[in-house]
């Protein structure tokens, strides 16, 4: 018997119940000791409260999503398998196997999407406004395979569910940081609660059914200030298996598509497999997801194919290098240019 035949499913809510909005502040919660971890779910519900005075109040271009300055999973109080921004995880659930994104942003209402009110709801309009975001925080590689599942259940383990909310509105010069972008003396306050459920599936009685757990499923987020136009090379950390690259473009403080010029993946100096151009690269994204990501958003892709024929397996390799190259009449402001960079990797533990 396989452990897809032995094992069951199971969804239930996080044992410590709704997190609630604290502006600026973290809030962390144990995941259940209970099973394999496969995802975790959040739902955000609450209401923005706008009062604009004078100025102005409008979504900025990562909100709702970035109402969590991070979303983390923390295992054994040591190592961050996920480590995101708000806007990070958003982006990244578009692109994750089986995991359609687009019903958390579109408001198009459609056949498909007959309860964006439900999924999304992200008014800025004077007074009080619903708000409804959800995000999926993948564990395991995606919905079929058993790979980078976590063992909760093992009293050797214990993983840590890490929010943390964001200050609801700000002038947003340098970048878009707060979810509200607010002009002059408007003001936004929110008040509501993460609500989270988690994925877990049942341990096989028989050892021989279990799945083999050798692998974690880590994805990290970090930013790289960007200093001039043209090259711009990104190092990556080697040492375990790259299964998706993304990157999000912001100068001049704005998400940015257009300043683009290629992008290139590099190794051992001189082994280039990648040079792609922005249009190609835009094209490869609408064929692979079946729409435009939103403004900035380039995915090097992998694992598109779910088999391991493209990952990247950088144990023996030097030099890793993504280069983010902008074109040669991109006009850079003043420390406002950033690549913000998600690394998907499954990474080996030690014997």
């Amino acid at each position: 018997m396989t452990f897809l035949e032995a094992t069951r499913q199971n969804i239930v809510p996080l044992p410590a119940g709704a997190q609630a909005f604290t502006s600026g502040q973290p809030v962390s919660a144990t995941l259940p000791r209970a099973g394999y971890g496969a995802r975790v779910f959040i739902h955000t519900n609450g209401t923005m409260t706008i009062t604009p005075g004078t100025g102005s109040a409008s979504l900025s271009a990562t909100g709702p999503f970035s109402l969590f300055s991070r979303v983390g999973i923390l295992v054994n109080a040591a190592t961050d398998i996920l480590s995101l921004s708000g806007y990070g995880a958003a982006l990244l659930d578009r692109v994750i196997p089986d995991a359609d994104g687009t019903p958390f942003l579109d408001t198009a209402p459609g056949p498909a999407r007959a309860y964006n009110n439900t999924l999304f709801q992200a008014g800025v309009s004077s007074g009080a406004n619903t708000w409804d975001f959800n995000l999926i925080l993948p564990i395991a590689i995606n919905f079929q395979d058993p790979i980078g599942l976590l063992l909760l259940q093992s009293p050797e383990t214990t993983a840590e569910l890490r929010l943390t909310w964001n200050v609801e509105g700000g002038v947003n010069t340098n970048w878009p940081n707060n979810p509200v972008t607010l002009v002059g003396n408007a003001t936004s306050v929110f008040a509501g609660n993460a609500f989270v459920d988690v994925e877990f599936y049942e341990v096989p009685a028989r050892p021989e059914d279990r799945p083999d757990i050798r692998f974690l499923h880590t994805l990290t987020e970090s930013r790289m200030a960007l200093t001039s136009a043209g090259d711009n090379f990104v190092p990556l950390p080697r040492g375990n298996t790259y299964l998706r690259l993304l990157h999000n473009l912001i100068v001049n403080g704005a998400l940015d598509t257009v300043d683009l010029n290629k992008l290139e993946i590099s190794w051992n100096q001189t082994t280039k497999p990648y040079n792609i151009r922005r249009f190609t690269q835009l094209a490869l994204q609408r064929f692979r997801y079946g729409q435009d990501l939103p403004v900035g958003a380039f995915v090097h892709d992998w694992f598109t194919t779910r088999t391991t024929r493209d990952v990247i397996h950088t144990q023996a390799i030097t030099d890793l290098m993504s280069n983010v190259s902008l074109l040669s009449t991109a006009t850079l402001g003043s420390n406002n240019n950033f690549v913000d960079t998600i690394s998907e990797q499954l990474v080996q533990i030690a014997a």
